[in-house]
């Protein structure tokens, strides 16, 4: 059975930092990045915070389609796979749709992962400290699409989110019936991270 691993946390987690490890360093996994507003709609979206309900089921069914993909060509993936957020967007499905929403999606998750041996590796990182990461991110967005004269409001928006978040993805992560590890990546150095990271992976894959 191929294996597959989630990697999932809140925002500013170290996600996207230990998929761009792996994929430049590791010729042994298939990568699938998050589908996300950048990957779906354009590289000049506001982000996460602005995402409304719409926007969010069209994510949703991208991620549903990569998925379909993944089971039809199932004999073709000889290597695990590695795959960021995935099952984890019920995070954003229960915040912009509703609780009812996240629960039918939940389900279907659950079938189109039946042929994988699936693992998560869940990166805990407290809000604040996400949110410490992400400010100068945010600010330079902010500039880049020319809203600065809104500054105030979008910054107290995305600040808003992370923390309206941050209870959600422990909820899924306990939810979730794969098998899965906790890091704690809110003080950890980056080379801590990493190599704590590539041991978990490592466990996983010799299971």
């Amino acid at each position: 059975m191929t294996k597959l691993i989630i990697i999932a946390g809140p925002q500013s987690s170290g996600k996207t930092t230990i998929f761009n490890h792996l994929e430049k360093n590791f010729s042994t996994f298939q990568f699938l990045e998050e589908i996300n507003p950048y990957t779906l709609i354009a590289k000049n979206h506001s982000g996460g915070a602005f995402i409304n309900k719409d926007l969010e089921l069209k994510l949703i069914n991208a991620d549903f389609q990569v998925l379909i993909n993944l089971n039809r060509r199932l004999l073709n993936y000889s290597k695990p796979i590695i795959m960021e957020t995935g099952i984890f967007h019920l995070v954003y499905a229960e915040k912009f749709c509703g609780k009812k929403i996240a629960n039918n999606f939940f389900y279907k998750y659950l079938t189109y992962h039946e042929k994988f041996d699936c693992k998560t590796i869940f990166f805990d990182t407290k809000p604040e400290i996400s949110w410490h990461r992400r400010y100068p991110n945010y600010l330079k967005r902010i500039k880049d699409q020319n809203r600065e004269n809104n500054s105030f409001y979008i910054l107290a928006k995305y600040q808003k989110t992370i923390y309206d978040l941050y209870p959600l993805w422990l909820k899924w992560y306990q939810k979730i019936p794969f098998e899965k590890v906790m890091i704690k990546n809110s003080f950890k150095t980056k080379k801590k991270f990493l190599q704590e990271v590539e041991e978990k992976i490592q466990e996983f894959l010799e299971k």
